[in-house]
């Protein structure tokens, strides 16, 4: 899933041909100690809500500017029994096969928890980094995907039907991440990236 970020990067690119921008792709496990080691100036980074509320009011090594939230929902195929539901708590789920983000990723930390916050052990036949990939098992196999809706880009509130042969219904309650723009309040950044976070601070909250 892009976020738009890459609209984001695009529009920033447009106002400003002469910024030069390296990117790089990785969990978020792995963005912080990117930041810590200097490797990149800033990151997208995604924790899960309690992590950012508390990191946000009390972590004064990284700066974050919130960017957008995301909800968990449950992916199934239109004629599971579950399909028309508004939404879904997930005891309604433990006994069912499931599909994840790969492990040692933080969306496969965050279903996995929520499964066992519920009161059950997900089993779980197949993970993957692509999203593509676990739509085509939910497409082809009596299972359920544990995504995020921002993964899909679609809408937050009831079943959503886009012409696919799966359906999306959030889970309930509600189980948020923040996606945030960090970069280190310690150093200076380079007028580059100082010019990008001026940038998205602009346009998030205009």
């Amino acid at each position: 899933p892009q976020y738009r970020i890459t609209q984001l990067l695009a529009q920033f690119q447009s106002k400003y041909p002469q910024a030069t921008i390296r990117l790089s792709e990785d969990d978020p496990i792995n963005l912080m100690e990117y930041l810590e080691n200097e490797n990149c100036e800033i990151v997208f980074n995604r924790e899960d809500k309690q992590t950012f509320e508390k990191n946000f009011l009390n972590d004064t090594h990284i700066k974050r500017i919130p960017y957008i939230k995301d909800s968990l929902i449950a992916l199934m195929q239109k004629n599971h029994p579950l399909a028309q539901e508004k939404s879904i708590a997930l005891p309604m789920l433990k006994d069912e096969q499931f599909c994840l983000i790969k492990e040692g990723s933080l969306m496969h930390q965050i279903a996995m928890d929520a499964c066992q916050q519920a009161g059950f052990i997900p089993s779980v036949i197949f993970t993957s980094h692509r999203i593509d990939s676990i739509l085509d098992i939910i497409t082809n196999q009596n299972c359920v995907a544990l995504l995020m809706n921002q993964h899909i880009e679609l809408p937050e509130n009831g079943p959503t039907q886009v012409n696919t042969p799966w359906v999306a219904v959030p889970i309930t309650p509600t189980i948020q991440s923040q996606i945030s723009i960090c970069y280190r309040a310690d150093r200076p950044l380079s007028k580059t990236a100082q010019l990008f976070i001026d940038f998205c601070t602009a346009n998030i909250f205009e």
